[in-house]
């Protein structure tokens, strides 16, 4: 198999791969392992879809491209008043 060399020139070099399996190979993956070999056999089931990754970036955009600045509060308080119109009326659940 090969494998890039580290360090910043793409240059690759041949290493050893070997696999090991257990007697039930899905749980003695952890989940990066499991997540690759979905991949590789084609199962797409826990990757997100394109349309919902568009959204998320439709949603996410216009914060990552102009974020809001600061708003100052008084140290020991409940936070800036500004913060209650993110959580609605009802946010007393969140604090119980």
């Amino acid at each position: 198999m090969q494998s890039k060399r580290p360090g910043p020139k793409i240059v690759s070099e041949p290493v050893d791969f070997s696999l090991e399996y257990g007697d039930n190979l899905r749980e003695s993956q952890d989940a990066y392992q499991r997540l690759l070999g979905d991949a590789l056999r084609g199962d797409q089931s826990l990757f997100a879809r394109v349309d919902a990754v568009m959204e998320a970036w439709r949603i996410v955009s216009p914060i990552v491209d102009s974020p809001p600045g600061p708003v100052p509060y008084e140290q020991g308080s409940k936070g800036p008043s500004e913060a209650d119109v993110l959580v609605g009326p009802d946010w007393e659940w969140l604090t119980g």
